[in-house]
């Protein structure tokens, strides 16, 4: 039986996306926790009365709160405020849904039976997807293997032409998953519209009208290609929503969660393919990082030389496996035996 319903889920989903200037509103651990022990509790938050609602405040916030938050006391007010005084954030979610209808959007929540597998191990780190939005038929993420082709928006040609190469020459056994930002994502896409296999955009956006909407705007095109060849466009963001850097950042771990190979083919020492790195190795997916030969890392540094240092940098100081082209990048996804990939702190990057 589930515990909340399709409305309850997308307001889970505002209450994730609600920001203040480029960061979250609400502590998104602390929403996080109060949702898997309601959900672990049998213990529907929206519909419980506020006296219920208080008494699983007080037996879980020592589990909720960390007793290095300020004015936790506020914040738990607040809590049972939003869930015990839920009209106006129902109505919300009542219009997103409405929205959704309007747009041939498609839902999946949590709870439903097609919610891939692979987002819920996103509960490990505290950043459960609730509610998915999406256009396109739903792709078998769970039986299909996945590869998330990453990189800089300020791509070379040797990199632009290796991820057009690796997506054009895999089978339909695989789906290609990317971001559909400018650079790396832009050519992983248009490799596998070229090999016709499946391709996934993750965006950081609401989907509505995103055929003026969607971001950026020079890949309008080629979202509305993806979904003329069965592809899909998703978003964990309310469809009203417009792009926003806090997005932009979170949706690098569903680009993580999703796949199972994360190939990095350039990157800078900073930036959103550092932070999907990141989100790869707390969930334990491999990642093969682009080590060019030296000719092709000459006419990189003198052309761009921001675009490799993250490459360079990964390679030299961690346990990646790296590949220098597509044959060897196959030789390794196919192998049985990759190599763990050894965690590294974030502030280290």
């Amino acid at each position: 039986m589930k515990i909340y319903s399709k409305i309850q889920y997308i307001a889970f989903s505002i209450l994730y996306s609600k920001i203040n200037g480029n960061f979250p509103k609400y502590n998104y651990k602390n929403l996080a926790k109060i949702f898997l022990h309601s959900k672990e509790n049998d213990i529907n938050l929206f519909e419980a009365p506020e006296k219920e609602v208080k008494s699983f405040f007080e037996k879980f916030s020592i589990n909720i709160f960390n007793s290095r938050q300020k004015n936790i006391v506020g914040k738990i007010k607040e809590f049972i405020d939003i869930f015990a005084n839920n009209e106006k954030l129902l109505m919300q979610a009542e219009e997103e849904y409405i929205l959704c209808k309007k747009n041939n959007i498609n839902i999946l929540t949590y709870e439903d039976d097609l919610f891939p597998k692979k987002l819920k191990i996103l509960d490990d780190i505290f950043q459960p997807v609730y509610t998915v939005y999406f256009k396109g038929p739903l792709l078998d993420f769970d039986k299909l293997r996945s590869l998330a082709i990453v990189g800089s928006r300020k791509a070379e040609e040797i990199g632009k032409k290796l991820a057009k190469n690796i997506a054009k020459k895999l089978d339909k056994t695989f789906i290609i998953i990317s971001g559909l930002a400018i650079g790396i994502d832009t050519f992983a896409h248009i490799g596998a519209l070229k090999s016709k296999i499946p391709t996934v955009a993750v965006l950081g956006q609401g989907l509505n009208k995103i055929e003026q909407n969607l971001y950026p705007k020079e890949n309008i095109k080629l979202g509305l290609e993806i979904l003329k060849n069965s592809g899909m466009i998703l978003s964990e963001v309310p469809p009203s929503k417009r792009v926003n850097k806090y997005y932009l950042l979170y949706r690098n771990r569903i680009q993580a969660a999703l796949s199972d190979y994360i190939i990095i083919i350039e990157t800078a020492e900073k930036g959103g393919t550092i932070k999907t790195i990141f989100y790869g190795e707390k969930l334990k997916k491999k990642i093969l990082i682009f080590n060019p030969k030296q000719e092709q890392l000459k006419i990189i540094q003198k052309n761009n030389p921001e675009v490799i240092k993250g490459n360079i940098k990964l390679l030299k100081n961690r346990k990646f496996l790296s590949f220098s082209n597509e044959d060897e990048l196959f030789l390794l996804i196919n192998s049985k035996t990759l190599l763990e990939n050894t965690l590294f702190n974030e502030k280290e990057i």
